[in-house]
């Protein structure tokens, strides 16, 4: 990420978000929305201030379901190092306000983070194995940290991985069972980056990405199923 100002938070990942809607009460997923949303949250995080910087544009290279990946750009380069227009790379969902960073070098999504004048790409995420069951563990010690009261995966609980996957993301039913005679309960629907740490939570019905914690808010009690 090529960007000249080094403050930001991770807010958007641990609290509730508010999808914005078009005046008919319909979500937006339009990528002017995108872009709007993107402008005005790098605005803010990163110069302290409610307008987006004039030059920024919105560069859209891929659509997926619940995202887009854009790369920010600004028309005024000389305020970049080497002359460059980047601002950075980014993941916007759709129909919602998660904002993440997309990792061009490993090709991930990740959360964002503190950048330092100069540095291009994202440091401190480490990157896991681009598999079902890395994921899997990664989606199941995320959620016996913020809900179970043992504080661990249960042994019961396993990954349902949805055809609505894609190249970066999972989309994954977290299920439990006690053994593979009894009917399976759901636990909820989750997202998780593909080379990464990153889970939030789906909402299906609506086709949207969600906040972790809004996702871990409709799981009651985990108990064991009988």
């Amino acid at each position: 990420m090529r960007i000249f100002i080094s403050v930001v938070s991770l807010t958007l990942l641990a609290s509730p978000g508010t999808a914005f809607a078009s005046p008919g009460g319909q979500f937006d997923d339009s990528k002017n929305a995108a872009c709007s949303e993107l402008k005005v949250h790098m605005a803010r995080e990163y110069l302290n201030s409610k307008q987006p910087d004039p030059p920024w544009y919105c560069d859209f290279t891929e659509s997926h379901e619940f995202y887009y990946i854009v790369a920010l750009r600004s028309g005024d380069p000389i305020a970049f190092e080497e002359g460059s227009n980047l601002v950075g790379w980014f993941a916007v969902a759709k129909r919602s306000d998660m904002i993440l960073e997309f990792d061009v070098a490993n090709m991930r999504l990740v959360p964002l983070a503190p950048f330092a004048p100069g540095i291009t790409s994202p440091t401190g995420f480490p990157v896991t194995d681009d598999t079902e069951t890395a994921a899997c563990d990664v989606l199941k010690r995320r959620v016996a940290e913020l809900k179970s009261a043992l504080g661990k995966p249960e042994s019961y609980w396993y990954c349902d991985f949805s055809r609505k996957s894609d190249e970066y993301l999972y989309i994954v039913a977290l299920r439990s069972r006690a053994s593979m005679s009894d009917r399976s309960q759901l636990v909820e629907w989750f997202a998780v980056a593909k080379r990464s740490e990153v889970v939030l939570g789906v909402n299906l019905a609506e086709s949207r990405l969600i906040p972790l914690n809004d996702a871990i808010q409709k799981v009651r009690v985990l108990k064991a199923p009988h």
